[in-house]
Order: C-alpha cells, then structure tokens, then sequence
C-alpha cells in the first residue's frame, strides 16, 4: 500500500515476502523516515539507523495511515528528515459492548492469511484484541542460472501479529490509552543472485506504549512514553549465527495553547535512550561471555 503512494517507493515490496524491505520517502533514506503507531515512534535499535523492519507490520487492524512528507524533525524529532508515517489503528467498529471480526484468505505459493479480533465501547471503555498469522512458501530469492542442474528451494516467511489497546475515560477532559504490539517474523533468504543457501532471519518485537491527554477549551496537555524490544538473528550456512538485541525507550511530554482565532503555541520535550548487543553471547552461546551495550545512544 505504501509503495503505490506519491513520493514512496519501499524497495524489495514486489519482491519474495521474506526479502527485507526499505522505504524511502522523496529519496531519503531508510532510517529517515519516521513510522507511527497511533502517534507513538516505532523504532529499532538492533537495526542500522533505527529504522523499523516493514516486514513485522501488518494491516491488521489498521484504520487509516497518515503521511507527512518533508523534514518534520521540529515536532517529530532527528528521525523525521524526510517526513512521518503514522499508522492509525482501528477503535471499537461499533457502540456493541463486543464485536467479533474474522477473516482468512488463501492465495497461491501456499500463501494464507487469517485474523481474529474482538472488540468494544462502552460509556468510558473502549478495546480492542487482535491476533494476525500471514504463512507463504514463498519463491525463491537466487535465479537459476539456465544451465543449473538443479532446482533452487523456496523461501517461505511467517509473520504472527498480537496487538492490545484501551481507552479508558475517567472524565470528559481525561483519556489514558496503554496499547501492545507484539510481532515476530521469520525468513528464508539466499546467499546471492545466483546461490541457492539454507540460510534463515527471525525477528521479534515487544512495543508496549501509554498515551495520556487532557484537553480543555483552549489548551490541552499530553504525555506518551513507549518501549521497543527488538531480537533479530541471522543464521548464515557459511558464517554461523550473528544475534542482535536492542532496546529503546522514549517519552515526550507537551502542551498545547490557542491564542484567538489564528495562533496556536506547541511546546514540548523528549528523552531518548538506545542499546544495542551483538555477538554470540547474545543467544547465550556455550562459551562466550555476554557482551556489553555495542551502542548506547
């Protein structure tokens, strides 16, 4: 969906479903490009830059997505250069107390999809619970050169996504929403054009978040602070195992004041922390020592 959008072109989204993908927005690159999930930072350390793995998103339970193009690092922070993605998820479809939504598909390459999601309102409760599994044997990602005696596997991919969200309103001014996002994916990939490999990816992310706002006539107050924990691992047939682990946590807290009918005054601020761990101690190999912080940011 985004690679058909003006300006966007995510490298790799034609391509085997296990193949990493890149977005780029008016030509920056890949880790300029900031992504949103309900206006909270998706970020992740263990990768070059921070920038998120597309691969772990799903449109499950997406409402609508949010494009800013251009730098936007004066309201977004330095990962804003080259504009915002946000991704705003679905509320409760319907003033029901619960709603059960259901959905599966089948294409080819033995390529299924399915998700289940239940969800509510109430006079001060709104939630939501959804469950996303996307499967596919995939292609493979080497071409066979025409006078390969041999034929090349496939390389499949599994992505499973678990997402949680509340909105509790205690008072007409007052709204506190804690959300979870849980996704893990796992690939197969190839050792180059022409070099069928067993050679696998798996990914896994933890992204509990918490936004409170309160909003009167003429100004409004917000807090949001999130966690990131991402746990990557490439399994190469020629060079072993390379795990990478990181964490980031953010929090922004901000105000609003409208000043007569044209002057609106926004100020805010925002601390940041990264880690990142690499090496064979961080899968707790026999033998290796666990490594310190590779980066702190």
């Amino acid at each position: 969906m985004l690679q058909e959008q003006a300006g966007i072109v995510v490298n790799g989204a034609y391509a085997n479903p296990g193949k990493d993908k890149s977005i780029f927005l008016r030509n920056g690159a890949n880790q300029y490009t900031l992504i949103l999930v309900d206006g909270q930072p998706l970020v992740d350390p263990s990768s070059l830059g921070g920038a998120v793995d597309l691969r772990l998103l799903s449109l499950e339970g997406i409402q609508r997505i949010e494009i800013l193009r251009g730098a936007r690092s004066l309201l977004y922070g330095s990962d804003a250069v080259a504009g915002v993605i946000n991704l705003i998820t679905t509320g409760a479809a319907s003033p029901d107390p619960f709603t059960l939504h259901l959905r599966a598909a089948a294409q080819r390459y033995d390529t299924y999809e399915g998700n289940v999601a239940v969800s509510g309102t109430t006079e001060k409760l709104d939630y939501r619970l959804g469950y996303d599994y996307f499967t596919t044997g995939g292609l493979s990602e080497a071409v066979e050169p025409a006078s390969s005696p041999e034929t090349f596997d496939r390389d499949g991919a599994t992505r499973q996504t678990l997402t949680a969200s509340l909105s509790y309103r205690p008072t007409e001014q007052l709204t506190i929403r804690p959300a979870l996002r849980r996704a893990s994916f796992d690939g197969d990939y190839d050792a180059g054009s022409f070099q069928d490999a067993d050679n696998s990816y798996t990914n896994e992310l933890w992204l509990p978040s918490l936004a409170i706002d309160y909003v009167q006539d003429r100004y409004s107050l917000g807090a949001r602070y999130n966690y990131a924990a991402t746990d990557r691992v490439f399994q190469d047939a020629a060079f072993g195992e390379s795990p990478f682990r990181g964490r980031a946590q953010q929090g922004d807290v901000f105000g609003n004041l409208t000043v007569g009918k044209q002057l609106q005054l926004t100020a805010g601020t925002q601390v940041r922390h990264e880690s990142l761990e690499a090496g064979a101690g961080v899968a707790d190999s026999p033998g290796c020592d666990q490594p310190g912080p590779l980066r702190t940011a």
